[in-house]
């Protein structure tokens, strides 16, 4: 095999890495809001540009978003343990060409009702508090739970002791700090992500299996609010799922439906979201308080795991298949 002529290397995209290819770099960013990516002649030079956050504000680097580059970039994310009634944050920051993973966990009584949510919301705190630290001008702060961004814009209401402790330490850093929210969707791929999400698990000494048991135990009485804004469907392994497209004669339209093969039967995209209504509807809340919903399908071990947000909480459980 012949060595690569250029390396490419996505720093934000859909699965951040080194790519071989313009090809296999173009599938990670096209489309991708706010994808930050660059080439290089060689492999180490590419692995110090992933690393670093220093060098975003070189004028050479390719984006696909309009905002300004930042200084320090941060990935924060939250877990629950209910057997402790303990919550935790896990943060990986990305600054002067070096990586920082910090994890910590609390339990004060104002933030503890909010379980995973408690966790990001004191993963964003560290962060802010660790570009003034550093002096930085600027921070991107990359979440996945909606209310971590629109307690600070005023989307939401901070009405709990919590989020209005969390929207003033906001606004005192964001006198000394330009600080840049963006999302991300769970479990996706981002690597940075997927790494805060294991720092805060580690911190309760949970693992990946622990808290979806937990989960699941507790999904009953503990889903979450507001809209089914997106119910997104992703595979884990290798195996083809075909994709199908019907003309509504009605609508005169297209239709796509998403037909997955499991062992003797064949589930739809659909059936799937069905099940998780119905289970919804079983445990007494009303679909109508869901903020955000993802999907994600596992063929290995044949179940679903599902992660809702509601404005005060994020939550997680299982569907077996």
């Amino acid at each position: 095999m012949s060595k690569p002529s250029k390396f490419y290397a996505v720093k934000v995209g859909r699965r951040p890495g080194i790519y071989y290819s313009w090809p296999e770099c173009e599938k990670q960013i096209k489309g991708y809001s706010g994808a930050q990516y660059k080439s290089f002649k060689t492999e180490k030079e590419a692995k110090t540009y992933l690393y670093s956050s220093s060098n975003l504000n070189n004028n050479n680097i390719q984006s696909t978003s309009n905002r300004a580059d930042t200084d320090m970039t941060a990935y924060v994310d939250g877990s629950f343990n209910s057997e402790t009634n303990e919550y935790s944050a896990g943060v990986i920051i990305l600054f002067d060409d070096q990586k920082f993973e910090i994890s910590k966990k609390g339990d004060d009584p104002e933030l503890v009702d909010m379980r995973n949510v408690a966790g990001e919301i004191m993963g964003a705190e560290i962060a802010m508090n660790f570009a003034l630290e550093k002096k930085v001008k600027s921070i991107s702060i990359y979440y996945d739970y909606a209310g971590i961004e629109k307690w600070c814009t005023n989307e939401w209401a901070a009405k709990k002791a919590g989020t209005k402790k969390y929207k003033e330490a906001f606004e005192k850093a964001s006198k000394y700090v330009q600080i840049r929210f963006v999302k991300v969707k769970a479990h996706s791929g981002n690597i940075y992500n997927e790494e805060a999400d294991q720092l805060a698990k580690k911190a309760l000494s949970m693992s990946s299996a622990e808290e979806n048991n937990l989960s699941t135990n507790e999904y009953r009485e503990q889903l979450a609010k507001d809209t089914l804004s997106t119910a997104g469907i992703k595979t884990n392994n290798e195996l083809n799922i075909a994709r199908k497209e019907r003309t509504s004669a009605k609508k005169n339209r297209l239709k796509s439906v998403i037909h997955i093969p499991l062992n003797d039967k064949v589930l739809t995209d659909k059936e799937i979201l069905d099940s998780f209504k119905i289970l919804w509807k079983k445990s007494g809340r009303n679909l109508n308080e869901i903020t955000d919903l993802n999907l994600f399908l596992n063929l290995d071990k044949k179940l679903v795991n599902w992660e809702a947000h509601t404005e005060t909480e994020k939550l997680e459980g299982i569907i077996p298949l």
